[in-house]
């Protein structure tokens, strides 16, 4: 289609496909006996209802897809969100660990240096 048929086809309410989505080789038509029994202007009329009818099913669709690549697009962010926040609990558990884990070698040492003491009281 020439640029000026194109302008003027959208001027009439027509919504462009995207051209990466539009299948180069689309299934026929098959036309049933009461299409081809219409005389040349119930045809036209009826091509255009058909054409008006899958404009607007291919612009819902566009725009369900439109809808769905933004909702795409904010699970990711709250993925990255939720992905970093994991990575704190888990750098903030894992210092807490670290530190009940020196604790705990603490008080160790220091129950190993009461047996000790205990020890040496007993034996003098």
């Amino acid at each position: 289609m020439n640029d000026a048929v194109e302008s003027d086809v959208m001027c009439e309410g027509f919504h462009k496909l995207d051209d990466n989505l539009i299948e180069k080789r689309p299934p026929k038509i098959r036309w049933g006996t009461g299409y081809l029994k219409m005389n040349d202007q119930e045809k036209i009329r009826y091509l255009q209802n058909l054409a008006s009818t899958m404009n607007q099913a291919a612009f819902l669709i566009q725009n369900e897809r439109n809808a769905l690549g933004e909702l795409c697009e904010k699970k990711e962010l709250q993925l990255e969100s939720l992905t970093e926040t994991a990575r704190l609990a888990q750098s903030t558990m894992t210092n807490h660990l670290s530190r009940m884990n020196e604790e705990r070698q603490h008080f160790n040492q220091a129950v190993s240096k009461l047996k000790a003491e205990i020890r040496s009281l007993k034996a003098s």
